[in-house]
């Protein structure tokens, strides 16, 4: 089965602080259901004060107001360590909001791993999602596979958090994968538009696992997301629907995509930033190696070479 995750309101929220207002976040939602997207994502659960124009969540009832009761879409919300104490998330109450996806970064792998197994204990169906995974070494990737073998949890989501994928890369770390990892577990992918290959990879990760085992894609709207950008879903929709018999329905978000997306990146995006960071992902750098070159005002035809020079430690693959 393949399975479609709009990230939409949890991702594209970094570009505005999640600011979307409550009736936005309502109107999302529902067309994102009626594309028929399998999982919604709200936002993040944070241990900050809640408000309902923002897609930042205390609790997971906060959101019932949003859920289409239509028989199609879930849900889910992300815990991002250290930035929430899952023990306070309250138990799965049998409704359609029935994801929980956990984030962390290398330093906090136990306690993350460790936050899935108590998700799933509270009734959820955890994903874990480890940060930088496309900068793990071969044996770090072994035994974070073994961890999560052992913990079995709905899915475990490759993500190139720095958007530093190349194909070859992608195919190695994708096979590698797929042999070790228990063919019960969904095997998910979430792709960032730092060299705009996104929906090239996409096409190849559907079309190789796509009949071997249930498969998931995150994607947003128009690829909203931080930096970058995400995987567009729109795109990836139609590709699906073409190649896989699937039912989804695209042109449900267009409307919404052009009143309030695009004016939205209009504003946030930064005239030509994009080959800063497809540059800086190329030389296997942080993004924000492209940030502070764009702050700092740096010229494109000397972009190469303050790239070259920038410190190890920002680098994500050496």
């Amino acid at each position: 089965m393949i399975r479609l995750l709009d990230v939409t309101l949890r991702d594209g929220g970094l570009v505005h602080r999640h600011e979307w207002g409550r009736e936005l976040i309502r109107e999302l939602t529902k067309v994102s259901s009626r594309s028929r997207s399998n999982i919604i994502e709200f936002g993040y659960m944070r241990d900050e004060a809640f408000r309902v124009d923002r897609s930042i969540y205390n609790k997971a009832r906060q959101t019932d107001e949003f859920i289409v009761n239509d028989g199609i879409s879930e849900y889910s919300l992300m815990i991002e360590l250290p930035q929430y104490d899952v023990r306070m998330l309250e138990d799965y109450d049998g409704g359609k909001l029935k994801h929980i996806r956990i984030v962390f970064k290398p330093q906090h792998r136990e306690e993350g791993l460790e936050y899935a197994r108590i998700a799933r204990a509270k009734g959820y169906k955890p994903h874990i999602n480890p940060t930088g995974f496309a900068g793990y070494s071969k044996s770090e990737r072994e035994r974070m596979i073994d961890a999560v073998n052992e913990i079995h949890p709905f899915t475990f989501t490759i993500t190139d958090t720095y958007g530093i994928l190349d194909y070859p890369r992608l195919r190695e770390i994708l096979s590698a994968i797929h042999t070790k990892l228990h063919p019960d577990i969904a095997l998910g992918l979430h792709l960032h538009e730092n060299t705009g290959c996104a929906y090239a990879f996409a096409q190849y990760y559907v079309c190789e696992y796509g009949r071997k085992r249930d498969i998931s894609i995150d994607g947003s709207i128009a690829g909203i997301g931080r930096t970058a950008g995400n995987l567009p879903l729109e795109l990836i929709m139609g590709f699906v629907n073409k190649y896989c018999g699937t039912a989804y329905v695209p042109y449900q978000l267009l409307e919404i995509e052009y009143r309030d997306i695009i004016p939205l990146l209009a504003k946030c995006t930064v005239a030509n930033s994009k080959i800063y960071y497809a540059l800086a992902a190329q030389a296997g750098l942080h993004p924000s190696c492209a940030e502070t070159a764009l702050k700092d005002g740096v010229s494109l035809s000397n972009l190469y070479d303050s790239l070259v020079q920038a410190p190890n430690a920002k680098r994500v693959i050496h």
